[in-house]
């Protein structure tokens, strides 16, 4: 199957957290958004749940996103 350029802007940190991520699980950026790709024509949609998250969700998952960066910073 030929393939295609896919040009998008995003967040030049999320990026490079996400290309770390790939790398460690022997991937390329590409082949992990390829992946993703696949999943979304699969499930024909978002393949996990998006919604509102209530304040108390907000502050949990504000709480678990610095848990989990400072996790990563520290795996560095």
């Amino acid at each position: 199957m030929p393939s295609v350029s896919l040009n998008i802007k995003i967040d030049d940190e999320l990026k490079k957290r996400a290309d770390a991520i790939f790398s460690r699980i022997g991937l390329t950026t590409s082949a992990g958004i390829n992946i993703y790709l696949k999943k979304v024509v699969a499930t024909r949609g978002i393949p996990f749940d998006l919604k509102a998250e209530t304040d108390d969700e907000t502050d949990a998952m504000q709480m678990t996103r610095r848990l989990s960066r400072k996790a990563l910073n520290d795996a560095w």
